[in-house]
Parts: structure tokens; C-alpha cells; sequence
């Protein structure tokens, strides 16, 4: 904390950050959360009661986990969710610890929402075709292969194998901006023909896959 009052540069990081420090007492049931100056944002008395504060904003299928890192039965960091007043979902790691005498917690809480959107995207952006958005060819492949291995032996599927004919000819006569929009409008028609389970995968140039599944 020293270091941070003496650094302007890691003061706005950790203001950047949405970085909340906290405190959490067991014989009160009381959690305190801290700015990156120590000082005293909010505190919410009875917090690991049965039904958890109204303002702890955290989901409902998250709240175990705060609890059992607060009792000592969970160890972090964890990633937890919370509701935004305009019912949003936000992302937050936390992590908290006893200090020495076990009289009391002390550990952090930071918004992590925009980096789990960026990994989100990224990951987007590996497995899907970026002009079409269905499945590359390279992750068909895994998700084909890896669903063939898994199912039951009597289950049955299949596997559409479906090119345009004289799609060069479109490229050449209206150009390529009109012969993506083809490709774009074909990815949507099989969206709605197909299952969301089914496999759509774009194999390359005018090459598409749909592999279905049971």
C-alpha cells in the first residue's frame, strides 16, 4: 500500500483497475472493502448469513464460493460473478487470507470483466471463420472427432458435404465484396435450417461442412 501512495502511476492502474481492497471480520460476520488508499468504501454487516445482503450483488451460484474463501474451506483467487445495477454481469477476482492471528481476512477484489471479454473474443476469433462465424475448418475437425469418439456406438449421425457451383463465377462477375455477402448469406441460411447442436463448419473458399449430430 506505501508503494501505491508513493506511485502516481500504480495509483491510476489500480483506480483503472476497479482494485478494492477488503476485510472481512468472523466474530462480527462483517465484510469491509477499502479504495487503493485504505480508505473505507462501504461495509456490509452480515454477510455470510444464510441469505447474503441484498448489496453483495453477488449470483446466487456464486455465493458458495465467497463464503467457503471467507471460512478458510477454498483457497484463491477465484473468479466470481456480480450484477451491475443496469443488470449487467460483471466480472471480479477475488482472494482473501488470514492474517497471522486468524482474527480476521484481508484480501482484494478487482473487475476482470473487460479482460474475460478480450479472452472471449480472442477465442472467438480462433475457432470461427471470421467473414462467415461458423466453425473453421480446424475446429471442426477436433469437435467432429472428439464427438465421434464420446458417443454411443448405436447412436446415429451425419455429414453434409456442400460447395457453391460457379461461385467464381460471382467473384468475377460482381466482385469480391458481393461473393463474401454470398457466403454470408449461405452461413445464415444454414443457422436456420440446422440444429444449434449440429456442426457448421466453413471447410474453405466456398467449402462447407454440417455434421449431425444424433
Amino acid at each position: 500500500i506505501d508503494s501505491v501512495l508513493c506511485d502516481p502511476v500504480l495509483a491510476q492502474f489500480f483506480e483503472h483497475q476497479a482494485y478494492f481492497l477488503m476485510e472481512y471480520d468472523p466474530t462480527r460476520d462483517e465484510l469491509t472493502f477499502y479504495d487503493f488508499l485504505q480508505k473505507k468504501r462501504e461495509t456490509l454487516p452480515g454477510y455470510l448469513n444464510s441469505a447474503f445482503p441484498a448489496r453483495a450483488q453477488i449470483l446466487a451460484e456464486d455465493r458458495w464460493q465467497m463464503r467457503a474463501l471467507l471460512t478458510g474451506e477454498l483457497h484463491g483467487p477465484l473468479e466470481l460473478r456480480f450484477l451491475a445495477k443496469d443488470g449487467s454481469i460483471l466480472y471480479r477476482e477475488v482472494d482473501a487470507h488470514p492474517v497471522p492471528d486468524g482474527q480476521v481476512y484481508v484480501g482484494y477484489a478487482k473487475d476482470i470483466t473487460a479482460q474475460n471479454a478480450r479472452v472471449q473474443e480472442l477465442l472467438q476469433q480462433a475457432h470461427h471463420d471470421s467473414l462467415t462465424q461458423l466453425y473453421n475448418n480446424r475446429t471442426g475437425k477436433e469437435l467432429i472427432s472428439r464427438y465421434l469418439q464420446d458417443k454411443d456406438p448405436y447412436a446415429s449421425c451425419g455429414m453434409l458435404v456442400i460447395d457453391l457451383d460457379f461461385f467464381k463465377n460471382v467473384n468475377d462477375r460482381y466482385g469480391h465484396l458481393f461473393g463474401d455477402k454470398v457466403l454470408q448469406e449461405l452461413a445464415r441460411l444454414l443457422r436456420t435450417l440446422f440444429r444449434p447442436s449440429d456442426i457448421l463448419v466453413r471447410a474453405g473458399g466456398d467449402e462447407f461442412v454440417v455434421f449431425l449430430k444424433d
